[in-house]
């Protein structure tokens, strides 16, 4: 489940009706919906600058890294998103957990590599992202997330 210092940060409320949400969906996914229609959103956390500065303060957040990858996308500037988004996958990758932190974790990770693949199948660079499709697969074979991402193959 997401902490209550990542929901403030993401201006998501956090109720009960939305933790339900949350663990309806998938945690991961929910956050990222609402990161991608900026639904709520205070206007500097749509700000690139501004997220690359809170990245830089909070370096093994990976939580951060994937909202910066998004300010960038949205801002057009795909190279920075897709390095952003893989330093994401990088925390996620880099840390261990057990129990439902960790399956939270492999969540988390195939939906950011459904993004990845989805971000470099746009981007025509279908090689790698057949690749980061197939890791979204195998990190959580029989989530929506590997649905998605059998969709996009």
């Amino acid at each position: 489940m997401w902490s209550r210092q990542t929901c403030v940060l993401f201006d998501v409320p956090l109720n009960a009706r939305d933790a339900a949400e949350l663990r309806r969906r998938g945690r991961f996914g929910m956050l990222f919906a609402r990161i991608a229609s900026f639904f709520g959103w205070p206007k500097r956390l749509r700000d690139p600058e501004y997220l690359s500065a809170l990245a830089a303060e909070r370096p093994g957040d990976a939580d951060v890294r994937a909202a910066l990858a998004l300010a960038y996308w949205k801002n057009g500037r795909l190279t920075e998103a897709l390095d952003a988004l893989r330093a994401a996958i990088d925390l996620l990758s880099g840390s261990a957990a057990t129990g439902d932190e960790g399956r939270d974790r492999l969540d988390k990770l195939a939906s950011l590599h459904l993004v990845l693949g989805a971000w470099l199948r746009a981007a025509g660079r279908n090689y790698e992202a057949n690749a980061a499709l197939q890791t979204a697969i195998q990190l959580s074979p029989d989530s929506r997330t590997a649905a998605g991402a059998r969709r996009l193959l």
